[in-house]
């Protein structure tokens, strides 16, 4: 495919390489598509940690056992107790509809989010009364529960490991070990593991280093979640983010991995995920709002106060969501902001200089969606531009990223959905679905032109 459409491209497909098997295979996600600096010339990011995170309380809250242990055990632990009505009236639109229970939504939630000890306590009173009945009723099945998780974990190898994923001198991996809750982030040599010194069921080489250990961090909180782990490229840092009141406001802390320093640089009310400047200087994060929606996106240089961070975009829409990520040659830092049918991409330097703005790739349109990934000079654009229901890619010079530039190069095709797109080694990759399964195709690529 070389500049369909009747216009010369400056990006070109020189060959495709279908699928040879016909079974499904498993699809790749949009969002892992362009996650990370994967492109030509750039190294290997770490692993990104999917959220982790555990509660206290009944371990199978819905198990109750059989109709007769329920009756007899709410028996024993009373009726339970009964929320007060207090009617309250709304009217929309003409109509009008009454809440008995509109008491329970506290007039202060956002505060309570933060700071969970200022909930109102009527409404503290009343939960703790409904906590205390579930555990009375489902005491007759707590031995049961301990059974039940123990067969589920009995099948689940409980010192699993992910496959290192080389970068420069070390490799990075994620690893659990027995009768732990959550990941710890490990790297080891990187000649360890081409040597084959590492198995995922032996004992770990003798360069092994833990870098955060979950358990660790979540010992002494009634809630923790660990969102995003990730090193710095030059190694020398690592910084995590982490949940422990069960609000979704994420605080970022920083990590010196020579000396096991936690660094007295703090991000707070962020989301859970940033993305590292290439020169370790500086990380670029999203904060959230009172709604808690992703509103503004920042870069801050590492050994600055949060109070001093540079301001990179503002969403003025209170409909849209935003998200920062690499680029897939890491050359780029992406800033999406998007809702669920309409999407709008910048695109700053991901080099960390003071005063790299992003850079608006095309304005938003009502029900236009697109997503970008980068390769050599171009962009290629995953969009459903011009009423391309299943999608089409486009590429453009990303020194003239508008529409105006758009050529196309994978023209859309009615049932073929294109659900993802990625630029890896010279090679176009894409996600598609097709007669309802999944498949995807490669694509040497060649850049030329301006």
């Amino acid at each position: 495919v070389s500049g369909v459409g009747g216009t010369a491209s400056a990006f070109t497909l020189t060959h495709v390489f279908p699928p040879v098997d016909p079974k499904p295979q498993v699809p790749l996600q949009s969002k892992n598509l362009r996650a990370g600096g994967w492109g030509p010339g750039a190294p290997l990011r770490p692993l990104r940690l999917a959220p982790h995170f555990r509660t206290k309380g009944n371990a199978l809250s819905c198990l109750t056992g059989s109709v007769g242990d329920r009756a007899a055990s709410s028996g024993a632990a009373g009726a339970g107790p009964t929320a007060k009505e207090e009617v309250v009236e709304y009217s929309y639109h003409g109509y009008t509809r009454q809440d008995p229970y509109a008491w329970m939504k506290d007039d202060n939630w956002q505060q309570v989010l933060r700071e969970p000890g200022v909930l109102r306590p009527d409404i503290r009173a009343h939960l703790e009364a409904e906590n205390e009945h579930v555990d009375a009723v489902l005491a007759p099945t707590k031995e049961l529960q301990e059974q039940l998780v123990a067969e589920m974990k009995g099948r689940m190898a409980q010192d699993d490991s992910s496959v290192p994923m080389p970068d420069g001198p070390y490799a990075y991996y994620s690893r659990y070990v027995e009768g732990g809750e959550y990941p710890i982030l490990s790297r080891m040599a990187r000649a360890d593991f081409e040597s084959g010194l590492w198995t995922a069921d032996g004992a770990p080489p003798p360069s092994q280093e833990d870098l955060v250990d979950g358990n660790d961090l979540g010992k002494g909180f009634e809630f923790f979640k660990l969102g995003l782990v990730e090193h710095s490229p030059d190694h020398q840092s690592v910084a995590y983010s982490t949940d422990v009141k069960g609000s979704e406001y994420f605080t970022i802390n920083f990590k010196n991995v020579a000396t096991g320093e936690v660094l007295e640089d703090q991000l707070v009310n962020c989301s859970s995920s940033f993305v590292w400047c290439k020169d370790s200087s500086a990380v670029v994060y999203t904060v959230i709002d009172d709604n808690h929606r992703e509103k503004w996106v920042y870069r801050h240089r590492m050994g600055q106060s949060q109070s001093d961070d540079e301001l990179l975009y503002m969403e003025p829409d209170d409909g849209f969501f935003l998200g920062v990520s690499l680029s897939d040659t890491g050359n780029y830092i992406v800033i999406d902001s998007s809702d669920h049918d309409t999407s709008e991409v910048r695109l700053v330097p991901s080099s960390g200089d003071a005063g790299a703005a992003p850079v608006l790739v095309q304005e938003r349109e009502v029900g236009v969606k697109y997503d970008v990934c980068d390769f050599s000079d171009q962009l290629l654009i995953l969009t459903n531009e011009g009423g391309a229901t299943d999608f089409k890619v486009v590429t453009c010079p990303i020194a003239s990223p508008g529409k105006a530039s758009w050529r196309e190069l994978v023209p859309h095709t009615p049932g073929v959905l294109i659900r993802g797109i990625q630029t890896l080694e010279g090679h176009l990759i894409r996600s598609e679905r097709v007669a309802a399964l999944p498949r995807i195709m490669v694509s040497e690529c060649a850049a030329g032109g301006g």
